[in-house]
């Protein structure tokens, strides 16, 4: 999975903890992240990810967040 991971950036959130930007290598569709994360949830982003490519809504798709529940898709700026 870690193979399927371009770059991962932290960045400081209001809460005083950090969110992780995940960039996938093969999508330009963009993940964050809360602060905790293990192999399960990045598992999930991928499956997630799988699902937005099948439906070709990659071109679509700005980012996904796993921060909240349900997750939420993000929809790319015309």
């Amino acid at each position: 999975l870690f193979a399927q991971i371009s770059e991962v950036q932290l960045r400081r959130n209001e809460r005083a903890g950090f969110d992780a930007v995940v960039f996938p290598a093969r999508t330009p569709v963009r993940i964050l992240l809360g602060d905790r994360w293990d192999v399960g949830s990045l598992q999930q982003m991928f499956v997630l990810l799988d699902l937005v490519g099948r439906q070709g809504w990659t071109g679509k798709t700005r980012e996904i967040d796993f921060r909240t529940t349900p997750v939420v898709l993000r929809p790319r700026e015309r």
